[in-house]
This record gives C-alpha cells, structure tokens and sequence, in this order.
C-alpha cells in the first residue's frame, strides 16, 4: 500500500452540505494510497443505456439525489454534475480509488459544492457511507453507469446488488420488544499471553448470564481473572483453527444467543447496555445474528484505519445458538447454517484496540499465526495506513438514529 499525493481543491458552483463534506473527507483519506498495481480505466457503452438515456433519466426523477455506481470514462459523471439542477446533488460510488484519484485530478465539480465522488474498494463501507449521510437507494434515483467494463463493471454490480437487497429498519421495526438478559451468553476465545485481560474480564457486566473463556492452552491458567458474572473457564489448544476454537465455545453455551468478543475489544457502556435489547429485538425478527462495524485505532486512540476493507471492517458476533450454525475456515471464520438475514447495528462500532496494545514484534506474531492457519503468507504489517480520526467515525455512527437497524439479504 503506497501513498500518493493529493489534488489541490478547486472551487465549484453550489453549496456542500455537512453531510457531502463528509462523503468527500473519506474519498480524501483514500485517494492518497493505492493498493496493488494501478488499474486501467476501460469504456464500451452498453448500448441498451446511452448516458444520453440516463441523464434524461436522471433529470425526470423527482428524487434529490442521484446515486452514479461506476465512473467509467467520466462522461456520463460529468455530464450529469453538469446537467443537474440547484438542489439536487449527484454521488458518484467508485470501487477503484484509483480512478477517483485519476478524476479528482481533473477540472470539475468534486472537491467542493454539492457533488461529490465516494470511493473505497469495500462495497460494505459504501453502502454505510450513503446510509450515514442521506444517500439511502430509497432517497435516491440510483444507475448503473453503462461505460464500465471489465473488473469495475462487476464490481458496482456487487455494490448495485448490496444497496438494493438492504433494507433500513426503525427503532420499532413493527416488534414488540422486551429486553432479557438471560438471553446473552459472552464468549471469548483467549490466549493466555493476551495483553490486558484484566481490563477485558472487568469490562464484562453482571447482567450477563455467563461468560465463556476458551484458553488456547492444555489447561486454564492460574491464577486467572473472573468477570463480574459467572464464568467458566475452558481449555483447548488452538492447534491453528480459529473456527474450532469458537465453535467449542458456542456448543457449551447456555444461552439462546452468543456474543463473541476477541481480547483485544472493547464497547461502550451504552452498547453494552443495548445488547439485551437488541438479542430480543434480533429474535423477534427472526434474524440470523447481528453484526458491527469495528474501528480498529492506529497510531493512537485518535486515529482508525480506513478504507481497502480496514473499515467498516463488519464482525458478526451475535448469533442464535441453532441445529447447524456453526463457524467455518480455519482463519477468518465464517459463519455458515443461519437462520435467517443479518443486522448491522452501524450505530455504535467495535473498538479494536490491537495495534495499541500490542507492540510490533507481538502483532507480527500474531500474524504469522493467522498465516500458519491459513497454509500460505496472507498477511503483511505495514508501517503506514490510511486512516480518519475517530471523530468522523463517531459522526458515522451518530448518524444512525438509536435502535436504526440495516437488514442484510445479499450474501
């Protein structure tokens, strides 16, 4: 990952909103860096959708906001940031920061007033982004642009198919809801060398009904800490499968749902506070679990690595405990046998605190673990990532009004 440098802004017709000036501080955080080798933009008009189509297209729709997935060979983007009356605004979802770094380069309407272009190679940030700040499909006349081709072309189909299959649930969500916190079993699957598990085993509240460890060890060490609520202590070496590990824990649990939390993780009270709440709401709807964006702090608690699928970084950790759910892969585990689609409860995010306590010599430790799990070198530590302060991730997720859900049905 390499950094470039940025475009001098260029002024344009029109006001930006907060909400665009946020859209355009994350495309800016990203478009200094490039992963991998550069990519090759490509036209070929399909020719069942001219730009000339879409943008009449576009300029009939009552909408306020039009969603452009794909620049292409940036005719159709310019022409309709152009085209575009006062008061309606054009997003412009790129997949490749690439080619958002090649067109912020040029002259037109994107660094500042009312359009803006979104970038980020994780289709799961963009569809929070534009969740976050007002760019929901349900508010917006939402194309595909028909220049793309190739690797781009799949790629927005992805993200098309992503942002048409989620839906955005109220706080009601027509369920009645009465929270239980005998419902919520707290699973960790730990190391003995962990650091700071004493500030992990304190965070756990008393209203959980239990905790349960998975030592990687022949035996649970001693002299160990205990959380407030009751707790058990298993043993069972990792024997490189992290999958195992975690479905060892969730087969002992007594609870109806499990919550998995990793040693290096932290919530906020308020989001412990809401677990209980959000188990019985996620049952209610029949949901297969619910998932969390995570921030993950780099350099310091000021900072979150940002973009190429560092954030949002989505970790499901709620899961009903159910005949065939269980965790596959022996690294980065997946979950297979759900019963149902997932909840992305984007307003309050995992706090990811590896990078800060753990030094260098310890996270590359722990990397060749997941390299050794994996059978092939999969991962590399870096000096230097992009990142945002936690004060805009903070706006991400204070966007989201309490108890807004987003229900996944896309894979």
């Amino acid at each position: 990952m390499a950094p470039h440098s940025p475009p001098a802004p260029e002024a344009s017709e029109g006001p930006a909103s907060p909400q665009t000036d946020a859209l355009r501080e994350y495309t800016g955080a990203l478009i200094p860096w490039q992963l991998g080798s550069p990519a090759h933009a490509s036209g070929g008009h399909d020719g069942a959708a001219s730009p000339e189509r879409l943008l009449k297209a576009a300029l009939r729709a009552p909408r306020e906001h039009v969603l452009l997935l794909g620049l292409g060979d940036g005719v159709l983007a310019r022409a309709l940031a152009e085209a575009l009356p006062a008061g309606r605004t054009l997003t412009v979802c790129a997949p490749d920061p690439g080619e958002a770094r090649r067109v912020l380069s040029e002259p037109g309407p994107w660094l500042s007033g009312r359009h803006a272009i979104l970038t980020d190679t994780s289709p799961r940030a963009i569809l929070l982004l534009l969740h976050a700040f007002g760019r929901d499909p349900a508010r917006c006349t939402m194309m595909l642009n028909p220049s793309l081709s190739g690797e781009e072309r799949e790629a927005c189909r992805v993200l098309q198919r992503l942002l048409v299959t989620t839906d955005r649930l109220g706080p009601d969500a027509g369920v009645e809801i009465v929270a239980d916190p005998s419902l919520v079993s707290v699973a960790a699957i730990l190391h003995p060398d962990e650091p700071r598990l004493e500030e992990f085993f304190a965070e756990i509240p008393a209203w959980v009904r239990e905790l349960i460890v998975v030592w990687d060890a022949d035996e649970p060490p001693g002299p160990r800490p205990d959380a407030a609520c009751p707790t058990r202590h298993l043993a069972r070496r990792l024997a490189g499968d992290f999958a195992a590990q975690r479905n060892a824990a969730l087969k002992h649990a007594a609870s109806p749902w499990v919550f998995f939390l990793d040693g290096d993780e932290r919530l906020t009270a308020d989001h412990w506070a809401a677990l209980p709440g959000l188990t019985a709401r996620a049952q209610a709807l029949k949901t297969g679990g619910v998932a969390w964006p995570r921030m993950t702090f780099w350099p310091d608690q000021g900072s979150v690595l940002t973009g190429f699928g560092l954030w949002p970084d989505l970790q499901l950790r709620l899961l009903p405990v159910v005949p065939g759910l269980r965790f596959e892969r022996p690294v980065h585990e997946v979950v297979t046998g759900l019963p149902g689609p997932v909840l992305i409860d984007a307003g309050r995010q995992i706090r990811h605190f590896s990078r800060i306590y753990k030094n260098h010599e310890q996270l590359a430790a722990k990397l060749r673990t997941f390299d050794a799990a994996a059978g092939e070198r999969l991962h590399r530590l870096n000096d230097e990532y992009p990142t945002l302060s936690t004060d805009f991730m903070r706006r991400v997720s204070d966007a989201f009004a309490p108890g807004c859900l987003l229900r996944l049905h896309a894979s």
